[in-house]
């Protein structure tokens, strides 16, 4: 930024924003439920002011943006606009994609009405997931035969045999889940029917035989029996019975199933025998001949073996190989070996194991060619070394270190050979790199010649080089590790920005940082000067080991506060040493094997000694995991929720779900850091915990508990006494429904509100005849309510008093026909019987009495008595006879009980001369 200078006083250049930077933590595999940050910067002045923005629409106007439980919704476009008054810039978007393992899979079926034998139908699976699911379908009894593993299963003409439960699991990298199982119902037409006779034996005449017939069929088929030339059917049912057996009854009978889709039948043949009937079920179960002698042929087979005479022991093959050794750098030429002949005594050796060859027999040697005035090589080869390659016991007495015994120029490219348990030996870098001064004044001193270092690390290569006084100037020095041409290649140029040299007076030092398994090679220095031939490269160089360590648990003890591991530490470094760093502190022990006692929450690692800040990956003992609830409120039936477990970051390798069942062991649910209810219900609700597991142990969190609140089911309803009700009696309505919280409920007669309260319960003391009808009871809490289907009511009780008319209600011509009518209110109805006053039998029965030739003798008291198991009531009618022969020609009748006579003219004639 530029500045200005006024009066002494430094002023800041006002600027717009500049280029906005955006940065994404952690920048890749991010997965839900990931804590994951997005920070936006600019340099301005004044300070500019953010906005945040998804998918073109903002969100907030803060430096940051961060997740701590990052959702699939999250995904999306994201991109920040810096402003200040001086003007705004907008950043470069950054694209986050949420990945979650498989949501509950939803199975559909197609089609979805009823499914008929034959027919094509289609399951298809579907699940959310990212990266995308695939998908496995399961039969009630385990995995289809084959696999099915596509999103749909189609069956192209089902069969009544793949009726079951079915369900798909959806799985990706992250987990898996399973969907509810859906019932598969194929409706089929009965198959043949299967006929039978009891008893299956000849039946003597008279007796009773019982044929019964069954079909397997979906919907369950109906039944009808036939006789043969007979139009109408026997009997119906699986049974048909024919109890006193005759000769008549001889012939063929078939039982026809049927249900909607279609009909199958089978004959039966009943046919009669001299002094008793014999029964032959022809269609179904013939009587077959099973009486078949089997002559078994002994067949001979001799199996020729073809066996191999083991080959004589011949010579060992030399196993002389010329070995061509590449020029490493054009100065030198090697010998080559070969191994003797002598049979090596049988030895064993652990599966894995270093072993080294001793005996090796040069058959030439040349000196080294060099531009350079160094040190010629060792013309003769160490005696102990011609005595071990004559002597085949030196293989089993070789030393460790044949420097002493093998020229110090010969190369170290020999490789540790593993052999299996019981191989012949293999070969082993044996000698010793080692430091050679040279003649005549050139010389190269390397501090080490054998570097081994971690993955990651960096290491310092020490040397020092001299050179004669001739020389008065050194033109070039470099390290190398190949050649080119025949000319060193500098380190620089393939090592770029990992590689820094040390030249200070006689000082060659070499660093290489962020070391990778590749750079372990052998490396040199080299020197070049004013004189012509006054080249020179240190021999042997520095072999460098890039080893990735290891940290393996053996054995972990886990105690209630604490746990005790076992555990060794690993490298492909030659006799290394390690050390162990134990929540970020060096522990006293060093050595490949340590016993750590760590408390949840405690890390551990090794690395090797000298290297400590290239320490293997942290492993931590878990913590005691933490469970929470996304949303945090009220659990409503029907939503989504998601229980969550964590423990320490990073380190946990298995979570598992489980819900306590009472009084039973706990129930597996799943694995995963994430419990997934998508539409949980009331049968979800309970108690839950999950585990927290990696190679240090295994912690179990506090029990959670998930209670779902959910509206009222469909109430039940129900009377008690559930027997006959009976008037005066004491009633008991009750009304009940599952709902948390517990419900109110309010009951209805034929939609007339009666009683509300929280027990559900409505009481008659004394129930009356006028409380019978329909009644029914409404549930509700704050999630909804319900309506009971309606109960019925029905009170008995005796008849009440009997009304009883008579017609013709005028007065009735002596010859005429009289009707009588009686009616009473009763449950159960009331039976009618009639009397006349002063005569013992009753005259008639039933609610009408009619008199069909009316005469003086007629006339009295006659009453009707209504009767029913409740009680009984009755109502008494006065028939008379009238003198009065001039009305209308006949004897009038004055029905005495139930016509009172009314002079309505007068009481209108008053009426008329009052209101004048």
């Amino acid at each position: 930024m530029k500045s200005l200078h006024a009066g002494g006083v430094r002023q800041a250049e006002r600027d717009a924003p500049k280029v906005v930077t955006l940065s994404l933590t952690p920048t890749w595999d991010i997965r839900e439920n990931s804590r994951v940050t997005l920070t936006c910067s600019s340099d301005a002045n004044p300070a500019a002011t953010y906005t945040w923005y998804k998918n073109g629409k903002p969100l907030n106007k803060n430096t940051q943006i961060v997740f701590r439980s990052i959702q699939s919704s999250d995904s999306g476009e994201y991109y920040c606009k810096a402003e200040n008054k001086l003007g705004r810039r907008t950043s470069r978007s950054i694209s986050i994609d949420v990945k979650y393992g498989p949501k509950l899979p939803s199975v559909s079926v197609s089609p979805s009405a009823e499914i008929v034998e034959g027919s094509s139908v289609t399951l298809t699976c579907s699940s959310d997931a990212n990266p995308a699911a695939t998908y496995t379908w399961l039969k009630s009894n385990g995995k289809l035969r084959p696999p099915i593993e596509e999103q749909q299963l189609v069956l192209t003409s089902i069969q009544s045999s793949h009726s079951g439960q079915y369900t798909c699991r959806a799985t990706n990298s992250l987990g898996s889940n399973t969907s509810k199982p859906i019932s598969i119902k194929v409706k089929y037409g009965p198959k043949l029917p299967s006929v039978s006779v009891s008893p299956s034996a000849e039946i003597v005449e008279g007796s009773s035989v019982t044929l019964t017939c069954s079909s397997d069929a979906n919907p369950a088929a109906n039944y009808t029996w036939y006789k043969e030339n007979e139009d109408s059917p026997k009997a119906s049912g699986q049974i048909f019975t024919i109890t006193d057996f005759r000769a008549e009854h001889s012939g063929n009978y078939y039982c026809e199933a049927q249900n909607r889709r279609g009909c199958q039948n089978s004959t039966l043949h009943l046919t009669v025998v001299a002094g008793s009937w014999k029964l032959i079920a022809s269609a179904t179960v013939p009587a077959i001949s099973l009486a078949i002698i089997f002559i078994s042929l002994f067949l001979w087979i001799i199996k020729k073996r073809s066996s191999k005479q083991p080959s004589e022991p011949g010579e060992r093959p030399d196993n002389r190989e010329q070995m061509q050794l590449a020029e490493q750098h054009g100065e030198l030429h090697y010998a080559s070996i070969r191994f003797s002949k002598k049979p090596a005594r049988p030895r064993r050796y652990k599966e894995v194991e270093k072993v080294v060859y001793a005996a090796i027999k040069f058959k030439s040697a040349s000196p080294a060619p060099s531009n350079d005035t160094s040190s010629e090589p060792p013309d003769v080869i160490n005696d102990r070394a011609q005595e071990a390659a004559e002597d085949p016991d030196a293989l089993y007495n070789a030393p460790t270190d044949l420097q002493d015994i093998v020229p110090d120029w010969l190369p170290t490219f020999w490789k540790t050979q593993n052999r299996p348990l019981g191989a012949p030996l293999g070969i082993e870098t044996c000698v010793s790199a080692v430091v050679i001064k040279g003649q005549y004044g050139w010389g190269v001193t390397y501090t080490s010649t054998q570097i081994c270092a971690s993955k990651g690390s960096t290491v310092d290569m020490h040397c020092t080089y001299i050179y004669p006084p001739t020389v008065t100037t050194v033109t070039q020095k470099f390290w190398f590790i190949t050649l080119l041409s025949n000319s060193p290649l500098d380190l620089k140029n393939s090592y770029k920005g990992r590689v820094e040299y040390h030249f200070d007076n006689n000082n060659c030092s070499l660093t290489i940082a962020n070391l990778t398994e590749s750079d372990s090679v052998v490396y040199k220095f080299r020197f070049l000067t004013n004189l012509s031939t006054g080249k020179y490269t240190g021999e042997p160089g520095v072999t460098l080991s890039v080893t990735a360590l290891q940290m393996r648990v053996n054995k972990v003890t886990v105690n209630q506060s604490s746990t005790e591991a076992e555990l060794s530490c690993h490298s492909s470094c030659k006799e290394p040493s390690y050390v162990w760093i134990k929540n970020g502190q060096k522990v006293p022990e060093e050595a490949s094997s340590y016993t750590a006692y760590l408390n949840p929450g405690d890390s551990i690692s090794c690395a090797l000694k000298g290297c400590e800040k290239y320490y293997t990956p942290l492993l931590y003992a878990p913590k005691v995991p933490s469970v929470s609830v996304s949303p945090s409120g009220e659990i409503m039936e029907g939503s989504s929720v998601n229980l969550t477990c964590s423990s320490n970051a990073n380190i946990v390798v298995n979570y598992t779900w489980y819900k306590e069942i009472p009084n039973q062991k706990e129930k597996f649910l799943s694995e995963g850091p994430q419990l997934v209810f998508s539409s949980i219900q009331s049968s979800d609700s309970g108690q839950y915990y999950c585990t927290a597991e990696n190679e240090l142990g295994r912690r179990r969190s506090e029990y959670i508990l998930i209670n779902v609140k959910y509206g009222p089911k469909l109430p039940f309803v129900s009377v008690s006494p559930s027997a006959e009700i009976v008037e005066g009696s004491s009633v008991t309505l009750t009304c009940s429904s599952d709902a948390k919280p517990a419900a109110n409920y309010t009951w209805y007669k034929e939609n007339q509100q009666l009683l509300q309260g929280s027990e559900g319960i409505y009481n008659f003391t004394s129930i009356r005849s006028e409380d019978r009808g329909n009644y029914y009871c409404k549930s509700e809490n704050q999630f909804g309510q319900i309506k009971s289907s309606s109960l019925s009511v029905d009170v008995q009780y005796g008849p009440k008093l009997p009304s009883v008319s008579v017609s013709p209600s005028a007065e009735i011509v002596e010859g005429s026909s009289v009707t009588l009518t009686c009616s009473s209110d009763a449950n159960p109805a009331a039976n009618y019987t009639w009397y006349k006053e002063n005569e013992d039998s009753p005259k008639a029965s039933g609610q009408i009495f009619t008199i069909t030739d009316f005469r003086a003798e007629h006339s009295g008291n006659y009453y009707c008595e209504a009767q029913n198991r409740r009680g009984r009531q009755n109502s008494t009618l006065h028939l008379t006879v009238v003198a009065d022969h001039h009305i209308s020609g006949a004897s009038p009748l004055i029905a005495a009980g139930t016509i009172s006579v009314v002079l309505l003219a007068v009481l209108s004639l008053s009426v008329f001369l009052w209101i004048r």
